[in-house]
């Protein structure tokens, strides 16, 4: 996995937006909080982004050097989804569970979920939140 944002949710729950290497449809997502598994979620498609579009050119002029830009096409390609995350009771951090068919599986536990506004640049509790006032420092 590369990346998962925002790092910062409100207890309601929200939008994640991943981006990483090596996914496979169905992904299989768990959201668990506290060891309990409060959602599981199957991601079958997935938006991609080439890294390696070098290799394209060179595979016209040298037939043999396709196959090995096939490989590391699929090899290098990012992908990015988006999942609604289920909302919580408590402020904590969540556990989120990725699991490849073949049962690869990576755990990430970076996005905190609170009642206090998630939003940068504003205060409050919940969804009453106003913008900071200007100069403010925390």
């Amino acid at each position: 996995m590369i990346s998962l944002s925002p790092s910062i949710l409100p207890l309601e729950g929200g939008i994640v937006n991943v981006t990483g290497k090596n996914f496979q449809s169905p992904l299989v997502i768990i959201q668990s909080f506290m060891n309990v598994t409060i959602s599981t979620l199957n991601v079958t498609s997935f938006s991609s982004n080439l890294t390696t579009g070098i290799m394209e050119f060179f595979s016209f002029l040298l037939p043999f050097l396709f196959f090995s830009f096939l490989f590391q096409k699929q090899k290098n390609k990012i992908k990015s989804f988006s999942f609604f995350v289920s909302p919580i009771n408590e402020t904590g951090f969540i556990t989120l569970t990725f699991i490849n068919p073949p049962g690869d599986q990576a755990s990430d536990n970076s996005i905190y979920m609170t009642g206090d506004c998630p939003m940068e640049g504003y205060f409050g509790v919940g969804t009453d939140c106003i913008p900071c006032p200007e100069g403010a420092v925390w």
